[in-house]
């Protein structure tokens, strides 16, 4: 039985080689009044991706003991 996965409401996460977890964040943009093309999410991108090995580049940190890369972006896979 084939499921259609919901990704856009909940945090993506990545386990790297090292063994650590880190919550993805896409890039923030401020909201607009002006009408934009819908853009893919950086959850509906990683979906695709799923249980393989990605390079994603961004900014690495730690917040309130959670590994988190800001700003990611899906480089290779």
């Amino acid at each position: 039985m084939r499921q259609k996965v919901h990704c856009e409401r909940t945090s993506v996460g990545l386990k790297a080689t090292d063994g650590r977890i880190y919550l993805l964040i896409g890039k923030q943009e401020p909201p607009s009044h002006q009408v934009a093309p819908k853009r893919e999410s950086l959850n509906a991108k990683l979906a695709l991706y799923a249980a393989k090995v990605v390079t994603v580049r961004g900014t690495s940190i730690r917040k309130q003991g959670v590994n988190v890369i800001e700003d990611a972006r899906v480089i290779s896979s």
